[in-house]
């Protein structure tokens, strides 16, 4: 990092504004960390942060301080808006309205469904299943009774429970 900065670099470099720093200056409280070329005015960083050390409010953050401690901006739904600028307020609010717009959409579209309808469709294929398998036995019990090997039971057995599987998936394209 060079040594001297020109204002703004060095506001950027404290996290504070430009016009601030030249506050600093025209009231004398950079005075040692200052060098004049022309028009131009310098600031030697080093000298400077020592001096800020010394005479600004500790109790006041500056924004390079809040962003490394973690104290920035509120996050997403807690509803503060602490640290915001009105400018960075309009760009979250903005941020926040597409969100929910582009979700509307979304839903809208059938990219999305309902919580409760897929909770609804879930209970009914639930039921539609319980009640197909608990109806096996008396399907194929008459079929069975007349039937000794096992390999001929089972196959009775195979087809109908394919024949349920069947018509639970033709159900449940149907929802």
């Amino acid at each position: 990092m060079k040594r001297f900065m020109n204002q703004s670099e060095y506001a950027a470099h404290r996290g504070i504004s430009q016009p601030r720093i030249s506050k600093l200056i025209r009231q004398g409280k950079l005075q040692g960390a200052v060098r004049y070329e022309g028009r131009r005015t310098l600031i030697d960083w080093k000298v400077a942060n020592e001096i800020l050390k010394k005479t600004l409010d500790p109790s006041r953050k500056t924004k390079a301080e809040q962003v490394s401690k973690g104290e920035k901006e509120s996050v997403a739904g807690e509803g503060k808006t602490i640290g915001l600028g009105f400018h960075q307020s309009k760009s979250l609010s903005e941020q926040y309205r597409a969100a929910l717009l582009k979700l509307e959409y979304e839903a809208k579209s059938g990219k999305y469904v309902l919580r409760s309808d897929v909770e609804s469709n879930a209970t009914r294929v639930g039921k539609m299943i319980r009640t197909a398998i608990e109806g096996i036995g008396n399907k194929v019990a008459p079929v069975l009774v007349d039937m000794v090997t096992p390999a001929a039971i089972a196959d009775v057995i195979n087809r109908e429970v394919n024949q349920i599987l069947i018509n639970l998936a033709d159900e449940i394209k149907r929802m």
